[in-house]
């Protein structure tokens, strides 16, 4: 080591160094998911680690650790905000833990290939991950974020129940958290920008359909889930998009989301193709299509976004 105050951590974010300095330890990670990631300061650890969400949560982590609360009053960290209003549900931090819990869910139950879920939870900023304490440790949470201004905290998300019984006392299986959430950003899997838009409801239909995807088309593809009724309005939502796809539910509700999503294209100013990738009979949505038959989901969806290629390798057969 250069510095003899210099301590080097073998951590499972990456390799950390910290740097003993007035007002705060430095810090800098050399390696694993949080490479090249530094700052001054606990809070700003924290935050920059995405081990919390917003300066509250980061707060509350801290606090049993360091015997008294963070004072929050002075400015913000740089490249973060004042905090919002919401606050995102806990996660668990060990991330074998995570891992698991999502895995058990989404790989087992929901069927889902382990290669296509395990990149997305151990992202900087997962897609998704798993909940913790006594509200929300039985729940998914699929984190709403502004895409268009990546370095913003969470605004809120959408929750999936992952237990085989039903939640206590009649709480919602798919709860939405964050009020006005839809007005400041999105939940989606893949690039941003990216010229094709596929619209779903749920993030568990999202993931089913990605999925479904060849791997050349995640580069150029990304799957927005609305979460139920209403359409996002987030400033930057529809930057890129050359075509929309919407593969809400087959029912009423699902058609009225579908409507929904072209409205809200309109308002936007948006005039592109649209095309209307319904799940078909007799399921409901394309997380039963993915389960009931996955190869049916790859040849629908690719016939979807390549109809050309589709129609003449069929041809040709």
């Amino acid at each position: 080591m250069s510095n003899a105050a210099t301590t080097y951590y073998h951590t499972d974010l990456g390799k950390l160094q910290v740097t003993p300095a007035t007002g705060g330890d430095k810090f800098h990670f050399w390696s694993g998911s949080c490479q090249n990631v530094g700052g001054h300061g606990t809070i700003a650890f924290v935050l920059k680690s995405g081990l919390a969400h917003d300066l509250r949560s980061a707060s509350d982590l801290l606090t049993p650790h360091i015997g008294v609360r963070p004072r929050m009053a002075e400015s913000s960290p740089a490249g973060h905000p004042a905090p919002v209003a919401f606050r995102p549900p806990a996660r668990v931090l060990d991330r074998a833990a995570s891992w698991s819990a999502v895995r058990d869910y989404l790989c087992g139950v929901r069927r889902l290939p382990e290669n296509v879920v395990r990149p997305l939870v151990q992202a900087r900023h997962p897609t998704v991950y798993a909940g913790w304490g006594e509200r929300d440790g039985r729940y998914l949470v699929f984190p709403i974020r502004s895409y268009a201004s990546p370095s913003q905290p969470m605004v809120g998300a959408i929750l999936r129940w992952r237990s085989p019984d039903a939640p206590p006392d009649g709480a919602s299986k798919a709860p939405k958290r964050g009020q006005g959430a839809g007005e400041r950003g999105w939940w989606q899997v893949g690039p941003y920008p990216a010229p094709t838009l596929i619209v779903c409801e749920a993030p568990v239909d999202a993931l089913s359909l990605w999925s479904a995807l060849n791997p050349e088309d995640r580069t150029t593809t990304r799957i927005l889930a609305t979460g139920g009724t209403g359409f996002p309005s987030a400033p930057g939502l529809f930057a890129g998009v050359e075509r929309i796809i919407t593969a809400q539910d087959r029912d009423q509700e699902g058609r009225a989301q579908t409507e929904a999503t072209l409205a809200q294209a309109r308002t936007a100013g948006l005039a592109v193709p649209t095309i209307r990738l319904e799940p078909p009979k007799p399921t409901k949505d394309w997380s039963d299509v993915w389960m009931a038959a996955p190869d049916l989901a790859r040849r629908l969806v690719a016939q979807t976004l390549h109809p050309n290629r589709e129609r003449a390798a069929a041809m040709s057969r």
